[in-house]
């Protein structure tokens, strides 16, 4: 009984939270928004961009609907999102003026 409960909030915030935010840090950053602006980005594009990923996964690619692809387009999103907002982070601190 815990652990399914557990499981239910750890996947829901894995699939209707994470995705959205590491989208949302790579497209806006850090200054740009507030918490609750950050937060209500990061549900909208995971509900977004989530299923539609998985459904051009399968529909372009032929990668069957299960837990386990769709646990890996999901990381894929969410290492997409967070390589950008890294490498948005370090060219933002390459154009800082040096010596100040």
């Amino acid at each position: 009984m815990i652990l399914e409960a557990l499981r239910i909030i750890v996947g829901s915030i894995l699939v209707l939270f994470v995705p959205g935010y590491a989208l949302t840090k790579a497209l806006f950053g850090k200054k740009e928004l507030d918490a609750i602006e950050t937060l209500t980005l990061s549900v909208a594009l995971s509900i977004a961009v989530v299923p539609l990923a998985v459904f051009y996964a399968n529909r372009l690619l032929g990668v069957k609907i299960n837990l386990l692809n769709s646990l890996v387009i999901i990381l894929l999103i969410t290492a997409c999102g967070a390589g950008l907002w890294y490498r948005k982070k370090q060219v933002g601190e390459s154009k800082k003026p040096k010596g100040r």
